[in-house]
Parts: C-alpha cells; sequence; structure tokens
C-alpha cells in the first residue's frame, strides 16, 4: 500500500511542472470559462469560436457586462453562460478594410459572421446616444482610460529617446 501512495507523490511532483508549463496564466475567464481575455489585449468567445476584439485599448467589468473599446469599436458583452447580449458599435474604418471574409482570425468576426452566430442578442448602434446613461459613462471613461494609456506611452517613449541621446 506505501509502495502505491510513494508512486502516486511521486508522479504528481513529476507532472506538477508539465502541467504548469501548459497552464496559460496570460488569459482570464468569464461565464464559467466561456469567454477568454487574454493577456488583457484580446477578448473572444471560446464555445462559439468568435472574437470580438483584437486588439483591446481599455475595458472594465462592471455588474455582469464586460465594456471593451477596442480598434475595432465599443463592445458591450453580457457575461451570461447562455444566451449573452451583445452591443457593438462598430468603427467604421475599421470593419471597411475587412475582405468578405467571415473569419479574419479567432480574435477578429466580421459583424456579418458575429450578427449570424449571436442573432437575435447581437445589436449594432451607430452612435453612442443610443447607450443607456449608465452604459454612456462607462464607455466615456473607457475612452478616458485608453487616452491616459496613450499619453504615457507617449511620455515614456519620449524618456527613451532621451534617454538613447
Amino acid at each position: 500500500m506505501i509502495k502505491y501512495i510513494l508512486i502516486f507523490i511521486t508522479t504528481v511532483f513529476l507532472m506538477f511542472p508539465v502541467v504548469m508549463f501548459f497552464l496559460d496564466h496570460h488569459a482570464q475567464f468569464y461565464s464559467l470559462g466561456r469567454f477568454e481575455l487574454y493577456s488583457k489585449h484580446t477578448f473572444r468567445d471560446i464555445l462559439w469560436d468568435e472574437g470580438f476584439e483584437g486588439h483591446i485599448y481599455s475595458y472594465k467589468v462592471v455588474d455582469n457586462y464586460m465594456y471593451i473599446y477596442g480598434k475595432s469599436g465599443i463592445t458591450i458583452v453580457s457575461l451570461r453562460p447562455i444566451f449573452p447580449s451583445i452591443i457593438k458599435l462598430p468603427d467604421k474604418k475599421f470593419y471597411d478594410k475587412l475582405t468578405w471574409q467571415d473569419r479574419v482570425s479567432k480574435y477578429h468576426s466580421t459583424l456579418k459572421r458575429l450578427s449570424y452566430t449571436y442573432w437575435p442578442n447581437f445589436t449594432i448602434i451607430e452612435s453612442i446616444d443610443e447607450l443607456t446613461p449608465k452604459d454612456k459613462r462607462i464607455v466615456e471613461e473607457l475612452y478616458r482610460d485608453a487616452k491616459e494609456k496613450e499619453e504615457q506611452s507617449k511620455a515614456l517613449l519620449e524618456k527613451v529617446k532621451k534617454e538613447r541621446q
């Protein structure tokens, strides 16, 4: 009996580094693992393998909703594991550059594909004024946060340039 216990403990200790190697510590999961926020940079639905945002400028989770401001526009996703609702304020410049393909990458899907996948819970809006006052306030905070990050990055870049001279 002791022999089997020692074999079990040895196996666990040998497998632990292997398991830790394959676990990804840069990913955060929401809604019972359905949604993945990877490195605070991309957001996607693992269940349907659809990408909502491939380049996040800022995001915030409030009252079971994920608010995302990124390269493709504003996305608001209810973090329900079943029948999530999605509101998208698309950046026209971004979507005009996409090709006719339904799938660009696992982090970018076209509006057509998203609306097909999440119908009837997918809404495209044309203006920030169509949001509720609460949603509008949160989106404005996202804009401010993104602007602050941009200014910090520019200041850091200028500092590095001065140090190199």
